[in-house]
């Protein structure tokens, strides 16, 4: 499953992934958004690592836990791309969101980088909002999700995990019940 992870770019997107990646753009600042399970995350680091796009992945609870050193300036200053993901897990509160775009401005931003924050679907703060507006808006949806994505996504894992031989079958429509995550922990648990 690590695989899966540290080399995304060896395993195919879906149809819905290679149709929401076709509206990505390194030189731009994005808000992406989608359900959680929609397979966000998946697309963007298949997408940017296919594309030898040097980027950076952090989760918002790391980035509000950091502390920005020379090394990692150093490190972020040779980036093209860095990802903020995972803003589910933090409090939608200004008191939390306040120092990640501190961070953001004062330690990531630049002329010749891109910020892409990773937003779960109806993920609100006003005040935060009003500050991301200006970046591009990329949407992927967990309804276009089907028995295809589902078998697609299930030959992915087979793949990174040779030792599993016995891929579990989901005999129920996904419809909006299954997710990325879901379909991982099927896998991961039935065998």
């Amino acid at each position: 499953m690590e695989t899966l992870w540290s080399s995304p770019e060896k395993f195919s997107l879906t149809d819905h992934q290679k149709t929401f990646v076709k509206n990505l753009d390194t030189n731009q600042n994005f808000r992406i958004t989608g359900e959680i399970g929609a397979g966000k995350t998946f697309a963007i680091r298949n997408y940017l690592s296919t594309e030898c796009v040097d980027y950076i992945y952090m989760t918002a609870s790391q980035l509000l836990k950091s502390t920005f050193s020379p090394q990692l300036d150093n490190e972020i200053e040779r980036t093209d791309v860095v990802v903020i993901d995972n803003f589910d897990v933090i409090p939608k509160e200004r008191t939390y969101l306040e120092p990640i775009h501190e961070h953001i401005e004062q330690h990531l931003s630049s002329y010749d980088r891109s910020i892409w924050l990773v937003l779960p679907e109806g993920y609100k703060n006003r005040w935060f909002e009003t500050l991301i507006r200006g970046m591009r808006v990329a949407n992927i949806h967990l309804k276009d999700m089907d028995t295809f994505t589902i078998d697609h996504l299930l030959s992915n894992l087979e793949d990174a995990s040779p030792e599993k031989k016995n891929v579990p079958k989901i005999k129920t429509d996904p419809g909006d019940k299954f997710g990325y995550h879901t379909v991982v922990n099927s896998f991961i648990n039935d065998n």
